[in-house]
């Protein structure tokens, strides 16, 4: 087969990966200018990846045979940190059991019984936030929705290891190495060895406090936690987790589920003050319904919102499949090697699909349906996130206990806000700076 890439920008590798760390979203449009729908990006490191946003092509990919098109092989920045038995890092068989197993947990039913659970400790953050005083909502969503995962983990005591492990994740969140291997980056230097070196350590030392919460658990009787759910979690042939895959599951599970969401907050909650109409007609709709405790669930204006900030800014613009086999995607013959991208947040920017797209409008979603193809904020197919109903209930209660309690705007003194890059996310710059309105 003749192979056939669509063109890309011409800049040498070293440009394109620095444009991509250091300009996500803009590099992004820029490339789409420039080539259209699909193009190449080479990434340092990491290969050529073929970008794509027309849905018909995404569909292609995220229907695609599991055995040539390997998720999990595409992540490789991820292993030093989550190993080898994750959601993130497996393809193929191992990836299908881990799946099967982890996915009752995370059924509509069972998430929503963690609304309180979600409410009391978006209550317990809210009543720390200061009146007058300017603060990242970036960094109180990280702190709430750490809290809130390892309390669904671990249960409502948390342990002194609970409390270590949560603050070793953030740290290690903050130090995240970018790297194609699970070997130290020699090439750059002394200094890159050193932080690889005490990264390292830190993973192990994560470690350790991981594998004694799972043998503590192991030996009390279940009692509903996730962990305990996971312990009783058995395949097809009756045989349950290891502990070294049930490690590296919950420590994806902590990640995933808490610095995404938090993320999508910062950016969901920048979206909702910076235009008055949509904080009035959030406000409106809350304050227009019963204070029932399910009532997060329902609230179609509050869920066209948060979906609408996903659109806006998917906080991981694309996901990463590396082929296994020669395919053709959108009339361009790709070699096996290369890692195809099916690129959200480009998919969100079509004016074909969303008119006018750079404006944040909720109505949207309110007067249409998209496919899964056109809005995959949550990637899609057999990849698609495991946790997805459960971040999206716990932005919708979060968000909307801030507006049932607080009066909350945006920092007027803060510069301007654009798109940064923080460790495997696109965040927004300074964290989305708020202030409690007394």
């Amino acid at each position: 087969m003749e192979h056939s890439l669509p063109p890309g920008p011409k800049l040498s590798i070293e440009e394109q990966t620095f444009l991509w760390f250091s300009t996500t979203y803009s590099f992004l449009d820029r490339c789409a200018r420039d080539h259209g729908d699909s193009f190449t990006i080479e990434f340092k490191g990491f290969g050529k990846h073929v970008f794509f946003s027309e849905p018909t092509a995404v569909q292609e990919i995220y229907r695609g045979d599991p055995a040539i098109f390997r998720a999990g092989a595409g992540n490789p920045f991820l292993r030093p940190m989550l190993h080898t038995y994750s959601l993130l890092t497996m393809d193929g068989a191992p990836y299908t059991r881990h799946r099967k197993m982890i996915l009752p947990a995370f059924q509509p039913q069972r998430v929503t019984e963690l609304a309180t659970l979600m409410r009391e400790e978006t209550e317990i953050s809210l009543s720390k936030w200061e009146v007058g005083k300017p603060f990242s909502a970036l960094r109180a969503f990280r702190e709430l929705a750490l809290s809130i995962v390892l309390r669904t983990l671990f249960g409502p005591v948390v342990s002194e290891r609970a409390r270590q492990i949560k603050a070793l994740l953030v740290q290690l969140l903050d130090d995240l190495i970018l790297t194609p291997s699970e070997k130290a980056p020699t090439a750059e230097g002394a200094l890159a060895v050193r932080e690889w070196e005490k990264f390292n350590r830190s993973v192990e030392e994560l470690d350790t406090l991981v594998y004694a919460e799972i043998a503590s658990a192991r030996e009390k009787p279940a009692d509903g936690t996730m962990l305990s759910l996971l312990i009783a979690a058995k395949d097809e042939a009756g045989i349950g987790f290891s502990d070294t895959e049930l490690r590296d599951e919950l420590v994806t599970l902590v990640v995933a589920g808490h610095e995404t969401t938090a993320t999508s907050l910062a950016w969901a909650i920048y979206w909702i003050l910076h235009k008055a109409e949509v904080s009035q007609k959030l406000l409106h709709e809350i304050e227009s319904q019963p204070k029932t405790p399910d009532r997060w669930a329902t609230l179609p204006y509050l869920e066209a919102a948060i979906k609408e900030s996903l659109r806006m800014n998917p906080v991981i613009p694309f996901v990463s499949w590396l082929l296994e086999e020669p395919v053709t995607i959108a009339g361009f013959k790709l070699p096996a090697g290369i890692h195809v991208a099916p690129c959200s947040y480009l998919t969100h920017r079509r004016p074909d699909l969303y008119p006018d797209p750079t404006v944040f409008r909720p109505e949207r979603f309110l007067e249409r349906k998209y496919t899964p193809y056109e809005f995959h904020p949550f990637a899609g197919g057999v990849r698609r996130c495991i946790g997805m109903y459960f971040a999206m209930l716990e932005m919708k209660i979060v968000i909307g206990t801030i507006f049932e309690k607080l009066t909350l705007r945006l920092d007027q003194t803060a510069p301007k806000m654009h798109a940064v890059r923080r460790s495997v996310v696109v965040a927004p710059a300074g964290g989305t700076r708020v202030v409690v309105m007394g």
